[in-house]
């Protein structure tokens, strides 16, 4: 053990009983409490600063402008048109006709004979007699008298009268009133927006475009040319005009040495018989070939030497002749070719993206004034008014009363009576008698004739003509035009907002907290005794203190029995394991 003693075991023994003792613990209990704590917090303080913000402006110029419009062009077109022309022609035909015949028919009828003889009638009549006739009646006769009368009237009466009367007086006073501010706060707001993106793809498209082709092609085409033809030969006295020639072939062709114009022994700078000589700059081109070297040469003297029309005429004329030449020449022929071409096509694809935004919320304060307030005080007051009275006076006045009488009168009147009279009188009675009747008449009937007529019949024929008709076409021109264009412009502004800044402020604030404060308390604990008469301390569990009784030391030298249990288990809960 933790002595340097060995610790024998010793033979089992019987448990001892249970003893307690005495022992001091120590323990904690959560106590609240207050301190000052500084706590810094963030107080918001509002200020008002300037900024200048970018306002697009817009602003409008006068610009000029080509633009391209289409104007409708009457042009009148010749067209052809097919006309159905009627055409009336003689063609016989054969008809069946209905004609009449009339046929004398005999028929027996029936007639009613008027008979008249003279009969005699009694008739009674109605006469109108007049009679006087004696009739009584009654009749209202008008009576006036004068009589007296009571009568009242209305007087009106102005009388000064007292009356009291109410009158609202302003009373202002100051009364304390809250009143509700909306105040502007600048909020981070998180939105939405939509953003076109543009998407590029490669699209194959189908083009159409024209390429020229070379064809050769072979026609016969007219050609002129001058063509030089050779004068008979001439015959002078010498060399160059002087001396006799006798030429076979015509010019160029002497006998003699220089019997021709054309030789070159006797020829000037400018020969009229070769080609390729020309007469100062231009003289080819202007006098030479196109009216023979005879006239050119004849009028200027050319290079300085004369030469007459009989000299130039002796070597020939130029001749113009006209053949037909196959020529081949190459024409471009234009083709339609399609093709596959890879596009660039962009479209637009809408993303939505997130952002923020400051948005203005309106929050409202509470702050207290002082405001006039006017309420109205009722005063009684005292006055005089006109008062229209009206006062009643009596009075007697004679008037005229008429009353109506009756009266009874007796008159005599014309009365109408109708009186009936009986006469005889002769009136002639008409009677029919039936009379049989025999006659003629004509009946009509219908009898078919068939005979040719000739009927003009009329076709349309289809005949093409040819007019003119006014077409629209539309031709696009140009024109000038002065447009207003709207250009933005940014305008730099300045103006005051207000900024609301947080800044720090330490604060000291009460602060209650939780401790553990330990106390001291006094327990009993039991205790299983080290003396168990085996000579082992079975208490403690430390085998460190033998039992005095079998022959070992209590506690090794220590002052208590368990010293090394102290060391290696605490003392807080067991100090003192073992009795001492």
């Amino acid at each position: 053990s933790g002595c340097g003693q060995t610790v024998m075991a010793a033979a089992p023994c019987a448990p001892a009983a249970p003893a307690f003792t005495t022992q001091t613990v120590t323990r904690y209990r959560a106590e609240t409490r207050t301190r000052q704590v500084p706590v810094t917090k963030m107080v918001p303080v509002q200020r008002e600063e300037s900024y200048t913000w970018n306002e697009c402006v817009p602003v409008t110029t006068q610009t000029k402008q080509t633009v391209n419009y289409s104007k409708n062009v009457m042009v009148s077109e010749p067209y052809t048109y097919t006309v159905n022309k009627m055409v009336t022609e003689q063609v016989p035909q054969t008809v069946t006709e209905c004609k009449t015949v009339w046929d004398d028919q005999p028929y027996t009828y029936t007639v009613q004979v008027p008979v008249t003889t003279q009969q005699k009638r009694t008739i009674t009549e109605c006469k109108q007699v007049w009679v006087d006739q004696p009739y009584t009646y009654t009749v209202q006769v008008p009576v006036t008298t004068q009589q007296k009368r009571t009568v009242t009237t209305a007087k009106q009466v102005w009388v000064d009268q007292p009356y009291t009367y109410n009158v609202n007086v302003p009373v202002t006073s100051q009364q304390k009133q809250t009143i509700n501010e909306m105040k502007q706060v600048w909020v981070d707001e998180p939105y939405s927006y939509t953003v076109s993106v543009p998407v590029t793809t490669m699209t194959a498209q189908t083009r159409s475009y024209y390429v020229c082709v070379p064809q050769t092609v072979t026609e016969q085409v007219p050609v002129t040319r001058r063509v030089w033809v050779a004068a008979a030969p001439v015959a002078t006295d010498g060399c160059c005009g002087s001396a006799p020639v006798a030429a076979a072939g015509g010019c160029g062709t002497p006998t003699t040495s220089c019997g021709s114009p054309c030789a070159s022994s006797c020829t000037p700078a400018c020969d009229p018989c070769a080609k390729q000589k020309r007469c100062g700059l231009f003289g080819g081109r202007r006098g030479g070939y196109s009216s023979g070297y005879s006239s050119g040469y004849a009028s200027s003297g050319c290079c300085g030497d004369a030469y007459s029309s009989a000299s130039a005429g002796a070597c020939g004329s130029w001749s113009t002749t006209t053949e037909m030449q196959t020529v081949t020449r190459t024409v471009m022929n234009r083709e339609m070719r399609n093709d596959t071409v890879q596009v660039p096509v962009t479209t637009w694809t809408t993303e939505t993206k997130q952002g923020t935004r400051k948005v203005a919320k309106c929050v409202t304060e509470a702050r207290e004034i002082m405001v006039p307030v006017t309420t109205w005080k009722t005063e009684a007051r005292q006055g005089s008014r006109k008062v229209c009275q009206i006062v009643n006076e009596s009075h007697d006045i004679m008037v005229p009363v008429t009353t109506y009488t009756t009266e009874t009168k007796t008159a005599n009147r014309k009365v109408c009576q109708m009186v009936s009279e009986n006469r005889d009188i002769m009136v002639p009675v008409t009677t029919y008698t039936m009379e049989t009747k025999t006659a003629s008449r004509k009946v009509a009937r219908q009898v078919n004739e068939q005979k040719q007529i000739m009927v003009n019949v009329t076709k349309c024929v289809p005949t093409t003509e040819t007019g003119s008709r006014q077409v629209c076409k539309v031709v696009t021109e140009s024109k000038e035009i002065t447009v207003p264009v709207t250009t933005m412009t940014t305008v730099a502004k300045t103006g005051k907002r207000m900024v609301t800044e947080y800044k720090s402020v330490t604060e000291n604030v009460e602060q209650t907290y939780t401790e553990m404060v330990p106390y001291t308390e006094t327990i009993q604990v039991p205790c299983g005794g080290c003396n168990n008469g085996c000579g082992m301390n079975n208490g403690c569990g430390t085998g460190c203190g033998m039992n005095s009784g079998c022959g070992m030391s209590n506690g090794c030298g220590m002052s208590s029995g368990c010293g090394s249990s102290k060391a290696r288990f605490g003392g807080r809960r067991s100090r003192g394991g073992c009795c001492n």
